[in-house]
Order: structure tokens, then C-alpha cells, then sequence
């Protein structure tokens, strides 16, 4: 019965000229792998998931923005120790658009940490893919450059001199007063 079945699948394949990301491509050559969440950590507006898979007695593991783009990152990494080709960019596109705008300011990354069961680390084997988008931009301290003008000089006015663009790229100019000269800035 299981020969039958595998004849079947085997005379199924897919098509190659069907968009498939690594997800798939994974469940194709290896159907039935188990994936763990291992952590949830971060902010609640910034989470951050970390996902495994048990491939051959290797943990492969990732983290994401969500439970579904680490699952994705898990899979890529375990198809790059594979040694099958895989296009990152493309495999990112699954991503619903409203998962995409989700993770708009944040920068991502695919830890690779593969362990064997006997307890011992592959560190030469760790790759690290990050993949960044457009972000808050951080004064040296990581704060919020307004944030730290507020702990800085307490009593700041902020007022707001135009206003452009679409609702989906709108860009202020805004202006400080203090006891100094009034400074402007977009």
C-alpha cells in the first residue's frame, strides 16, 4: 500500500513553474516534520518567535516576527544545510502583505544553530541572514532621537509646519522650541 502511494505522489510532482516557498519545498522532500515553538519573547508590538524542527536528529532553529515567518526561516535554513537551493527573497514573498507591513521597521534575523542529539554544537557551521528593513532611526544610546531631546531639555514645544504626501508615506516637517533658537527638521 505504501509503495502504491509513494508511486502516486512521485507521478504527482509539481509543477516547477509553480511558485513554491521553502515551507514547501521542505514538506516536498521531507513531509512530516515536527516544528516546536521554543520561545516567544520581545515587546508585544515587536515579538519575537523562535521556531525548531528535528531534521535527521539536527535541530535546525529560527526566529521571526511571527510564529509563520520563523517556521519559514527554520525552513530555509534546514534546505541551505541540505544543500538545496534557495532564493530567501522569493521564500519572504509567502508573507501575507498584511504580515509585511507588520514587520516594516524591523529587522529580522535567521539564527542558525544546528545541535546533534549527542549534545555537541556545530559553532563553525552558524550562519547568521539578516534581512533589514526600513527602521526607527536610534541615537547612539538606541533611544528614539525625541526621547532623548525630552530627557535632555524637559519642556519642549512641538509644533507641526506641514504635512505631505499619501496617507501611506505621509512626511511632517516639525519644529522644537526651547530657550534657543527654534530648529526645524523633517
Amino acid at each position: 500500500m505504501r509503495r502504491n502511494l509513494r508511486k502516486i505522489l512521485d507521478s504527482k510532482a509539481i509543477d516547477s513553474n509553480q511558485p513554491m516557498n521553502a515551507l514547501m519545498r521542505l514538506n516536498q522532500i521531507r513531509p512530516g516534520l515536527q516544528y516546536k515553538l521554543l520561545s516567544q519573547s520581545g515587546p508585544v508590538h515587536a515579538p519575537v518567535f523562535t521556531m525548531s524542527v528535528d531534521v535527521d536528529g539536527t535541530i535546525h532553529e529560527a526566529s521571526g516576527p511571527s510564529k509563520k515567518t520563523a517556521k519559514l526561516h527554520v525552513a530555509v535554513k534546514v534546505l541551505q544545510a541540505m544543500g538545496y537551493p534557495t532564493g530567501f527573497d522569493t521564500d519572504l514573498e509567502c508573507l501575507s502583505s498584511d504580515e509585511k507591513s507588520d514587520n516594516e521597521g524591523k529587522n529580522e534575523t535567521i539564527s542558525t544553530n544546528s545541535s546533534n542529539n549527542t549534545g555537541s554544537s556545530s559553532t563553525d557551521s552558524s550562519n547568521t541572514l539578516e534581512v533589514r528593513t526600513q527602521g526607527p532611526i536610534l541615537t547612539a544610546s538606541g533611544k528614539n532621537p525625541v526621547m532623548e531631546l525630552n530627557e535632555k531639555r524637559r519642556g519642549l514645544k512641538y509644533e507641526l509646519i506641514s504635512e505631505s504626501g499619501g496617507s501611506h508615506d505621509k512626511r511632517f516637517v516639525m519644529e522644537v522650541s526651547s530657550n534657543h533658537p527654534k530648529i526645524s527638521a523633517i
